[in-house]
C-alpha cells in the first residue's frame, strides 16, 4: 500500500492577474523590433551582456524617470544609501565608478 497523496496547494486562476505576479518565470516572445530594441540596450552594456541583463536595465531605465521626480525634500540619508546601493549594482555590471558623491549643504 501506498502513503496518502499530500493534498496541491489551492492555484489561481490561469486567467488571473495574481498568477500572472506569482511566476518566477516568464516567456516573452522576441518581435524584430523588440529584439532590436533589447540590442540596443545591450550595446551599451559591457560586452557579453544577455537579453535579461538588457531587460534589467529596461526596468531600470523606465524607472528613472519616476525617481527624479521626486521632491528634493524626500532626499535624505536613507535616499542616497538608496543611490549608493545602485551605484555598486552599476558597479558590479562593469560600468564603473557610479558612486554619489555626499555634500553637505548645510
Amino acid at each position: 500500500m501506498s502513503a496518502p497523496r499530500k493534498p496541491r496547494p489551492k492555484r489561481q486562476p490561469p486567467d488571473s492577474p495574481k498568477a500572472d505576479w506569482d511566476r518566477a518565470q516568464l516567456s516573452v516572445r522576441l518581435t524584430t523590433a523588440r529584439r532590436e530594441r533589447l540590442r540596443q540596450i545591450a550595446s551599451t552594456m559591457p560586452p557579453g551582456a544577455k537579453p535579461g541583463d538588457a531587460v534589467d536595465r529596461a526596468i531600470e531605465r523606465a524607472l528613472a524617470p519616476a525617481e527624479a521626480a521626486r521632491p528634493a525634500a524626500e532626499i535624505d540619508g536613507s535616499r542616497f544609501d538608496d543611490l549608493e546601493e545602485l551605484a555598486e549594482r552599476a558597479e558590479q555590471r562593469g560600468e564603473g565608478d557610479c558612486r554619489p558623491v555626499r555634500h553637505d549643504l548645510g
